[in-house]
């Protein structure tokens, strides 16, 4: 080996390595600001409300249209905080539980209803499943008997 491939080498090995150094440190400072982000509250985030027994039974049959899976009563983000908010309001208001589905329904989609309803396109929801599930069942228990019925033909 040259002497400029042993220069060269160990000159690629160094950027090499304080490139790893300046990744590590930056991601160590992003890490951070997000860490203290997550700490600070936010001033726009309306404040938790307390919600009746009713407002919460209605609540928890709405789902949080930016969060994955959670009701507006286990979500903290803020839209869930002003629909939490909004349910109370409305309860407060005297509206019946059904109003205030169709409410949010009406500016959210169906899709904030945690339960499909029982009618049109949601009513595929609640059919489908059993319907396989029996077909299923049916389709084994023939192919079963089938198969016993030739087991006893071979004997």
């Amino acid at each position: 080996m040259h002497k400029s491939d042993i220069y060269t080498a160990l000159f690629g090995k160094f950027i090499l390595s304080m490139s790893l150094i300046v990744l590590l440190i930056s991601s160590l400072m992003v890490t951070s600001t997000l860490s203290a982000a997550a700490l600070e509250p936010d001033p726009l985030q309306p404040k938790m409300i307390a919600l009746t027994n009713e407002a919460r039974s209605i609540a928890l049959k709405l789902q949080c249209p930016v969060c994955d899976g959670q009701s507006i009563v286990e979500s903290q983000a803020a839209v869930s905080v002003q629909m939490k908010q909004k349910v109370q309001e409305l309860v407060n208001q005297g509206k019946s539980e059904q109003e205030i589905l169709d409410f949010f329904e009406e500016r959210y989609g169906m899709m904030v209803l945690r339960e499909p309803p029982y009618s049109g396109f949601g009513l595929g929801a609640w059919l489908i499943p059993p319907i396989v599930i029996s077909s299923i069942v049916i389709w084994f228990s023939f192919m079963l008997r089938r198969k016993n019925q030739q087991y006893k033909d071979q004997q």
